[in-house]
C-alpha cells in the first residue's frame, strides 16, 4: 500500500477551464489509476490562519509579483 499527496498531485493533471467539477474528478481519478495503480490519496485541508504555513507562502508570492 502507498499513499500519494494529493495537494500536490492535483497540479499535474490537466483540465479544461470552466470543465464541471466531475469531469474534473474523473480525469484526476483516471490519471491517478493510470500512473499509480492502486494508492491511497491524502489531501490534508489548511485552515485559514494568518500563521498556516499555506497562508504565508500565498502572501510572499504575491509581495513578490507587486
Amino acid at each position: 500500500s502507498r499513499a500519494t499527496n494529493g495537494g500536490s498531485l492535483i497540479h499535474r493533471v490537466v483540465c479544461p477551464k470552466q470543465e464541471p467539477f466531475d469531469d474534473v474528478y474523473t480525469t484526476y481519478m483516471y490519471y491517478i489509476k493510470r500512473h499509480y495503480g492502486e494508492v491511497t490519496v491524502v489531501s490534508d485541508g489548511y485552515t485559514e490562519s494568518s500563521v498556516n504555513t499555506k497562508v504565508i507562502e500565498r502572501r510572499r508570492r504575491r509581495m513578490k509579483r507587486t
